[in-house]
């Protein structure tokens, strides 16, 4: 149990440093500029939805940087199938708090 709280800060902190680093004149932010670019169709104004998971919101990233810890974190094995949602969720609940009140 102890891993998944592990899991879950982990992974708050990631996205948030993921944000951080990808925001304003930050050091990643051409990446993100790219990435953007590279993902918005020719006719549309719009990125693909996959942006927002990958770089572009706190609230979405942790379906993917949370799939991927939990993968080479937690032990494989059928407690994976309800620590994965459970870390997903609670990552992006205390990554949206740690957004809002303190960057």
């Amino acid at each position: 149990m102890i891993l998944v709280f592990a899991c879950i800060v982990l992974t708050a902190l990631t996205v948030n440093g993921v944000d951080i680093a990808t925001g304003e004149n930050m050091l990643l932010e051409p990446f993100k500029n790219w990435l953007k670019f590279k993902l918005t169709p020719n006719t549309g104004l719009y990125p693909l939805k996959i942006y927002k998971p990958l770089i572009g919101c706190v609230k979405c990233m942790p379906s993917i940087y949370g799939t991927v810890i939990c993968l080479l974190v937690l032990p494989f094995g059928v407690d994976l199938i309800w620590q994965l949602p459970i870390v997903i969720l609670s990552s992006s609940t205390v990554a949206t708090i740690i957004n809002q009140n303190y960057i």
